[in-house]
């Protein structure tokens, strides 16, 4: 919790997903969004094994670095 104003930014800065780990997510979400993998559990993305569950994380992981960046862009 926090309980003023000047702890959001190294909060946000500590917490916030990695710019590698966005654009890992985002090539996961890509990947699983390409008509072939539509329906599949698992597949193979730039040599790694990758399951539903990592799709799910992926998402979620670019979803928080988004809210992130346009509450950042809000303050300014």
């Amino acid at each position: 919790t926090l309980i003023h104003p000047n702890q959001v930014w190294p909060c946000n800065e500590i917490f916030s997903p990695t710019r590698e780990e966005v654009e890992w997510s985002r090539k996961v979400i890509d990947a699983f969004g390409q008509k072939e993998n539509e329906k599949k559990g698992v597949i193979v993305v730039e040599g790694r094994m990758v399951e539903r569950l990592h799709f799910a994380m992926a998402q979620r992981t670019v979803a928080i670095a988004e809210q992130i960046r346009e509450m950042e862009s809000a303050c300014v």
